[in-house]
């Protein structure tokens, strides 16, 4: 099962949120709660969604499916970092920054599946963003 957190980030006004196999110790945060909403949020902070990928040999990615709404919440950045070793085809994580720029809540869904197939994932996760 995974685990939502959140942490206060190296960069002043920032949240991290992980979702991670097995709880968040190893990554160094205490889970923070079970469901999926942020409530501490403020305008212009930067939010990082960081998800753990076991299935990248795969060719599994997790895809949004849903972004959240463009009035309150602006995609900044996306990447990938390696877990562990630099093992190709090893676990990933995949990172998602938004700067919030208004009041307001807003959801997001993504799906875990492979991009050049028309199947239906094989996981999804939502979750809600609410920006004071």
């Amino acid at each position: 099962m995974d685990t939502l957190c959140f942490k206060p980030g190296a960069v002043a006004l920032s949240w991290v949120l992980l979702f991670c196999s097995g709880g968040c110790a190893d990554q160094g945060v205490e889970p923070s709660s079970r469901g999926t909403t942020i409530s501490r949020a403020r305008i212009g902070e930067l939010v990082e969604i960081r998800i753990y990928n076991a299935s990248a040999d795969g060719g599994y990615l997790w895809q949004i499916t849903k972004d959240f709404t463009q009035t309150i919440a602006v995609l900044e950045q996306y990447e990938t970092e390696v877990v562990g070793d630099t093992i190709i085809g090893g676990p990933v994580y995949q990172i998602w920054k938004y700067r919030t720029k208004s009041a307001g809540i807003t959801s997001m869904e993504v799906t875990l599946r492979r991009p050049w197939e028309s199947l239906p994932g094989i996981d999804h996760k939502q979750f809600q963003l609410i920006v004071l």
